[in-house]
């Protein structure tokens, strides 16, 4: 058995396959830690272990919709480096790569804003399907500023 493990044929195929099972368990586990960071962000008063517990009550009936958020985020994050890393031969010049560089960071940027979004989002679901009242702080709406805090505001500058 050991002989089988050190041969890199075998070794190899061993290593992705546990790799692969170690990160998909990652994504699964990390849907409360996702969600506890929504929590502690959105609400004031709940923040650390305390959102935590919260995330944990909160994602029961959702952590498989959640968990395929994860990794569709994570699939597509893998596609854009790997496309990134085929495009970007050894023999292209420095500004190039820098170029290169840019928008791979741009687009990872830009998946995981829309991820931590899409969790915002999954946040208010877990609330309602739960029945737990959603509380927006602030109004959306446009208001005037008062034309003497204007006036004075003027002065300063």
């Amino acid at each position: 058995m050991v002989l089988c493990i050190s041969h890199p044929l075998v070794l190899i195929p061993i290593i992705f396959t546990l790799g692969f099972f170690a990160s998909i368990l990652y994504l699964y586990l990390a849907v409360v830690w996702e969600m506890a960071l929504v929590i502690s962000v959105i609400e004031k008063s709940c923040y650390g272990l305390q959102a935590f517990g919260k995330a944990e009550g909160l994602v029961k009936g959702k952590r498989l919709h959640a968990f395929t958020l994860s990794l569709l985020c994570a699939v597509v994050s893998v596609i854009i480096n790997m496309s990134l890393i085929k495009v970007r031969p050894n023999q292209q010049s420095v500004s190039t790569q820098i170029i290169c560089g840019f928008f791979a960071t741009a687009f990872n940027s830009l998946v995981a804003m829309v991820y931590l979004l899409s969790y915002t989002v999954l946040y208010f679901q877990c609330k309602e399907l739960h029945g737990e009242e959603v509380e927006l702080e602030e109004s959306l709406e446009y208001s005037k500023i008062p034309e003497k805090e204007a006036a004075q505001g003027q002065d300063r500058v």
